[in-house]
């Protein structure tokens, strides 16, 4: 099959228009090109229109013998093909500014837009799209990855479509749109779709707006057979496709593909007996090479005081796998769960607010283990990000104390039921101490439940998290084979004698003081000692085979307590991670995989590697801020590739809260333990299931982010204003 087989030849020809800070290049150096502002992309689109008007009418002209004759310009060419109704526009957009200034431009040139693509303010001009004719294909909650995605909301698509626009769903990314049918889900919680308009907006309405409805987007006699088999419900979160056929030509079959790879893994051992590789720590070696090149307690929130409340007849998910239904939840006045359970064995106190929550379910408030909540807002605004230093031994910098309270991120996390996160900074080699947060306080002193939650070491070539953020979601997972595109050995043994060199240094230091208290303070000392003391972990980010087994016999070597960060490429040594006693804390794993070679579901099979292999583990955004209001999704994802539902939930529950050393207080719905916890409407890793309800130590939390404020302002314009 060749790249013209996969063309539809008899679909409407296509243009691609770009508006905003794509062809402003607002987010780059200009250097006096033009335009530089959105009003000069609209005097560009309309002078190009006005000189298509007059290359045809000169052409008429001409052709009629009044005249001269005119070159052809394919360029104009293409324009009038536009006015005359032969090309359809679809718009790159996002700001309803502009999305409205190009409908002022179709109309003044009387033709019709095919779609506005991304189109994240469809929401506010929905009302002049619908008129117009003009569809929407839009991402399902893509935000804050740069400014003028800062005001998209999650119920976008669905709004659209409730406004009388043909709405479709979109991907711009080769591994998003392997799980559209997830995307669609969405709409259902965040915008309030029936299941069946859902599934529309990634089958039939797309098609709709590229006009081939005529040939597929529905299971309908006479089109095209372009089918999938699922495993159930598409728009669950644990649905996975069984076969697909494109044309009536059967494309993948999920058993032949298991098939396929299992000779592919006895193809690859028997390359790898004959090359003699085998995953050994690389440590030693190097260090003896390099060698001689190198010569606090949890803090207390002082929120306001919680209710007396009992939260009645929801099934509850305890987070460590145990299941009760109808249950009581009883939150008393500090804000800590007093009683759990079977809804006939918990009696009530007097003066206990009763909330009936019969058929919703509970769980503890999620936990992002890798967080910038609250520390980094806009992705392309260095402006806003407060978690990355220059300086290379730097455990006495800690990052939550830059948190900012009132960020968009923070309110956002919180509703999509991450409450809990864990901050990490990146930037040298010690980069600085973590901070364990809730999301709710006055104060980054009130967010915190223990200012220092380890320290964070970056071991490798690059940050095992923090790989990318918005838009790019096409990198692969990065490759666990491909030892050159890790750090070099020499490198390697650098970075860790120069650590040894630190911690040789710290214990002198502390030695010195305990024999002369006038010694002076060195900050950076004092931060690592919890670190030398194994009350604080070391968060080391990791990527490949040599780096993981290195970071393990350094934390041996100095005694130190690792918690893995990253561990992309640990297939081969997950005994060895096993044996460590190591913890690790997941890549983000919605990626593509790591190289050509790994299957298709690569990474979304990745967190049950390590359930199967005993590993204490926790999945995270790789502390991507735009990632970490789809962790619920992420951890429901891995249900349908190995991990069970109490597996899944643990892992963004009482897994990190365990790791993290902070499940005495949070991590589970247990008595005693803080009353951090979401109420759902459904399972709480279901995409379609709703956030009913969220308390943060006791106290209800509400929906107050810019994008509930932005739902609710352009929910009231009438439809016909």
């Amino acid at each position: 099959m060749g790249a013209s087989d996969l063309l539809i030849h008899d679909a409407p020809q296509g243009i691609k228009f770009a508006l905003g800070e794509n062809p402003t290049r607002s987010n780059g150096s200009r250097q006096g090109r033009y335009p530089a502002t959105r009003m000069g992309v609209e005097r560009v689109i309309r002078s190009a229109f006005q000189r298509a008007i007059d290359y045809r009418e000169a052409q008429r002209l001409a052709k009629a013998g009044r005249g001269p004759a005119v070159p052809t310009d394919f360029q104009l060419e293409a324009i009038v093909e536009i006015i005359e109704g032969k090309r359809l526009v679809h718009c790159h957009s996002y700001k309803a500014d502009e999305i409205l200034a190009m409908i002022r431009i179709a109309d003044d040139f009387k033709f019709t837009i095919g779609t506005f693509q991304h189109v994240l303010e469809g929401y506010k001009v929905a009302n002049e799209m619908a008129k117009h004719g003009a569809g929407g294909s839009t991402f399902s909650d893509w935000w804050g990855y740069k400014l003028e995605a800062f005001d998209a909301i999650p119920s976008n698509a669905a709004f659209m479509h409730q406004r009388g626009v043909v709405s479709s769903l979109n991907s711009d990314s080769s591994e998003l749109a392997r799980r559209m049918n997830l995307e669609a889900a969405k709409s259902v919680r965040d915008g309030g779709l029936s299941p069946a308009d859902a599934l529309k907006l990634v089958t039939i309405n797309p098609a709709k707006q590229l006009r081939i409805d005529q040939r597929t987007g529905s299971l309908k006699v006479g089109k095209d057979a372009d089918v999938v088999l699922w495993s159930k419900d598409p728009l669950t979160v644990d649905a996975v496709v069984l076969k697909t056929w494109v044309d009536g030509t059967l494309l993948f079959d999920r058993k032949s593909d298991e098939a396929e790879r299992q000779l592919l893994a006895k193809e690859e051992e028997s390359l790898r007996k004959q090359l003699n590789v085998s995953a050994k720590a690389a440590v030693t070696d190097t260090v003896k090479v390099c060698q001689s090149l190198v010569t606090q307690s949890a803090s207390k929130s002082s929120k306001v005081r919680s209710q007396k409340i009992a939260l009645v007849g929801a099934t509850v998910h305890s987070g460590t796998g145990d299941v009760v239904a109808p249950a009581t939840v009883l939150i008393g006045e500090t804000g800590n769960i007093e009683a759990v359970g079977k809804a006939d064995a918990v009696a009530i106190p007097a003066g206990y607010r009763k909330v009936d929550v019969t058929g919703k379910h509970i769980a503890p408030g999620f936990i992002d283990a890798v967080s910038t909540v609250g520390v980094n807002e806009i992705g392309s605004r260095r402006e806003t990000q407060d978690y990355s230093e220059m300086a290379t031994y730097s455990p006495e910098l800690y990052v939550g104390r830059s948190l900012n309270v009132d960020a968009e991120t923070v309110a956002v996390a919180r509703e999509s039921g991450v409450l809990l996160a864990n901050l990490v900074p990146i930037g040298g080699s010690l980069s600085g101490s973590s901070s364990f947060v809730q999301l709710d306080g006055w104060t980054w002193e009130q967010f915190a439940i223990r200012k220092q939650s380890g320290v964070t070491l970056q071991f490798g070539a690059r940050n095992a998290s923090f790989e990318s953020h918005g838009h790019n979601h096409d990198m692969t997972a990065g490759s666990d084979v491909e030892e050159a595109e890790q750090t070099p050995a020499q490198d390697l043994g650098v970075k860790i004698a120069g650590l040894d060199g630190f911690i040789a240094e710290a214990r002198r230091y502390f030695d010195a003081r305990r024999e002369n208290i006038t010694i002076p303070r060195d900050l950076r000392f004092d931060a690592f000692q919890p670190v030398l003391e194994r009350k604080v972990p070391l968060l080391i980010n990791v990527d490949s085979e040599r780096e993981i087994l290195d970071a393990i016999a350094f934390a041996n070597k100095h005694q130190i307590s690792p918690v893995l960060v990253g561990c992309r490429g640990a297939d081969r040594v997950l005994s060895q991670i096993k044996a460590s006693g190591a913890a690790v804390l997941l890549p983000w794993t919605v990626t593509l995989p790591r190289t050509e070679d790994h299957p298709f579901d690569d990474q979304f099979a990745y967190p049950a590697k390590f359930a199967a292999a005993g590993i204490p583990f926790a999945m995270t955004s790789s502390g991507l801020s735009d990632n970490t209001r789809w962790l619920p999704l992420a951890a429901g994802m891995a249900t349908a590739y190995g991990l069970s539902h109490a597996q899944a939930l643990a892992s963004i529950t009482s897994a990190p809260a365990r790791i993290l050393g902070v499940y005495d207080a949070v991590g589970s719905i247990s008595v005693g333990k803080q009353a951090t916890l979401n109420v759902f409407t459904g399972h709480p890793l279901e995409p379609m299931s709703r956030l009913s309800s969220s308390y943060i130590a006791g106290v209800e939390v509400g929906q107050s982010s810019r994008q509930a404020m932005l739902k609710a302002k352009w929910n009231r314009r009438p439809l016909n204003d």
